[in-house]
This record gives structure tokens, C-alpha cells and sequence, in this order.
């Protein structure tokens, strides 16, 4: 059974007029709308995101939650002036399932920001039936645009603008950096019926590396071409490079 609502129906307007940047200060009402689609026991609620400009500061996320938007161009959450620290995060709850498609936040280059959004952070981890999809961070220039420690989960086309280059986190950055390793230097093998040759790759050691998967990539606007997965344990940070490390 499923349920679906939208954040009007919690008292939302989504008014925000880029124009003169007034607007209604929706965070109650979208804060209401994701409790209750985390309170469900039996039914599986959703929030369906209306074309519009929701204006809003700090916003708790739960580790099952789906919003489903009408695109990152036209479906807007504005941050409200002040907001500071992580924007959207879980704030320890975890986000397991966690399904966001279609949605655009705007920083609005409030100082104060840290990350625009952080799951998975400091508790239950980004799982593999969670998907970020479609999705634009963007004016958050001392922030990263976000922030992801997941166990297999999906984020795919991403488009991350106008935030805080890719740093490692500094709790991460003895744990997990990866150090480049020197490669050897090609052997020398002894033929029986001729002089040394340099050994090469079998075939199918050269087959197993044609079907590695790509790394994941940007192109200059910051938007992934490839779906990714993090590992157990490690930390995505995507910046407006797009660049994922773990």
C-alpha cells in the first residue's frame, strides 16, 4: 500500500521569488512532511515535490525517505538566510533508503554552510536500496555541495555548481587514501630456444581490465556520466569537479 502526499499538504507554499527574494519560510512544513513519511509502519509513504521554490534552513532527514521531484530545473529548495552548518542531513539517523530524483538546492552563498547535503555522515550508511538521482547543489562556496558515506548505494547524475572544491575529510585521510603504487618494471624471461624477452599481460589478464568499469567522471559543468558506488565504511565527497574518492 502507498501513500503520497506533497509539502503543501503540511502547510508549504514554495512562494520564494528569485526576483526579490522574499518568500514564505517553509521549513515546519517540509520538516512535518518528512516525519511523516518516516512515521509509516505498514504503508510506504512518499512526497511527491510540486514545481516550485521552497524556501527553508535546516532540514533532519531519516534513514527511509523518498521525495520525488519534476526536475532539478524547475523543483527548488532555497536556503533560507542564516542557515548554517549541514543544510539537509541526517544528523546521525542514518539513510539507508534513501530516494531523492529531481530536486535542485540553491545556497543562496550563505557563509555559514557547511555541506549543502550530508547522509549516511555519522550513522546508518547510504544503503543499496537508496538512489540519488538528478539532483543539483549549487552557491555554496565555503560548503561542500555533498556528502556521502554509502554501502552500495546509487547516486547518478549529479550536478554539483559553485560549492567547495573536494577536500578528504580529515578523520579520513590516514584511513582511507588510496597511495599510488609504482609499477613494476617489466621482468625478463629466459627463453629456452632464444634470448630474454619482456614478459607481457596474459589475455586474459588484459580481458579483466577492459571490463573494468570507468572511473567515475564530469564533464565542465559537473555532472556525473556514470553511475558510482561507495564502499562500506568510506566516505564519497562530491565537489563541483565531481570528483568521488573512497
Amino acid at each position: 500500500m502507498y501513500e503520497l502526499k506533497t509539502f503543501e499538504d503540511f502547510g508549504a507554499v514554495g512562494d520564494y521569488n528569485v526576483q526579490t527574494g522574499i518568500g514564505t519560510d517553509d521549513t515546519a512544513a517540509i520538516q512535518e512532511a518528512i516525519d511523516w513519511a518516516w512515521e509509516g509502519d505498514v504503508t510506504i509513504r512518499a512526497i511527491l515535490m510540486t514545481d516550485k521554490n521552497f524556501l527553508c534552513g535546516n532540514i533532519t532527514t531519516h534513514p527511509v525517505l523518498t521525495i520525488i521531484a519534476t526536475g532539478r530545473h524547475t523543483s527548488n529548495f532555497i536556503c533560507k538566510g542564516g542557515t548554517t552548518g549541514k543544510w539537509w542531513s541526517d544528523r546521525g539517523n542514518g539513510a539507508q533508503k534513501l530516494m531523492l530524483s529531481g530536486i535542485a538546492w540553491y545556497g543562496r552563498n550563505e557563509p555559514g554552510l557547511t555541506h549543502v547535503c550530508a547522509f549516511g555522515d555519522t550513522g546508518i550508511q547510504f544503503g543499496s536500496e537508496g538512489i540519488l538521482q538528478g539532483l543539483w547543489m549549487r552557491d555554496a562556496p565555503n560548503a561542500y555541495g555533498l556528502l556521502v558515506d554509502g554501502n552500495v548505494g546509487i547516486p547518478r547524475d549529479l550536478t554539483l555548481q559553485s560549492c567547495e572544491h573536494h577536500r578528504r575529510s580529515p578523520e579520513r585521510e590516514v584511513s582511507t587514501k588510496r597511495k599510488a603504487q609504482p609499477s613494476p618494471a617489466p621482468s625478463r624471461i629466459q627463453s629456452a630456444s632464444g634470448p630474454p624477452r619482456s614478459s607481457t599481460p596474459s589475455r586474459a589478464t588484459a580481458a579483466s581490465k577492459e571490463r573494468m568499469p570507468p572511473p567515475v567522471f564530469a564533464d565542465s559543468a559537473g555532472t556525473y556520466r556514470r553511475a558510482a558506488s561507495t564502499s562500506a565504511g568510506e566516505a564519497c565527497h562530491v565537489s563541483r569537479s565531481g570528483d568521488c574518492e573512497s
